[in-house]
């Protein structure tokens, strides 16, 4: 067990929705230098983690947070590179 992961196990008939899910995720942080909330149909595009902490590196702050809506997971990214909209 290197302690790359962390796993929260609840019963369905308990659970009290998406936001405590995340509320519950957002806990189970333990002081990682990077710390990363996504939904399950998430798609990346090539090289996504490194695009991602240049972006941190560059933020005017020194606890920046980076967030967008994404494009649906059918969207294709690679064709779409180049679009300004906001996509990891």
């Amino acid at each position: 067990d290197s302690g790359n992961l962390r796993l929260f196990r609840m019963k369905e008939s308990l659970a009290l929705g998406p936001y405590m899910a995340r509320y519950f995720a957002a806990k189970m942080w333990m002081g990682e230098q990077y710390y990363m909330q996504i939904d399950a149909h998430m798609t990346f595009l090539q090289d996504w983690d490194a695009k991602s902490i240049d972006m941190l590196d560059k933020a005017p702050s020194e606890k920046p947070v980076i967030s967008h809506y994404p494009r649906p997971h059918t969207a294709d990214l690679v064709a779409r590179e180049a679009d300004p909209a906001p996509r990891l």
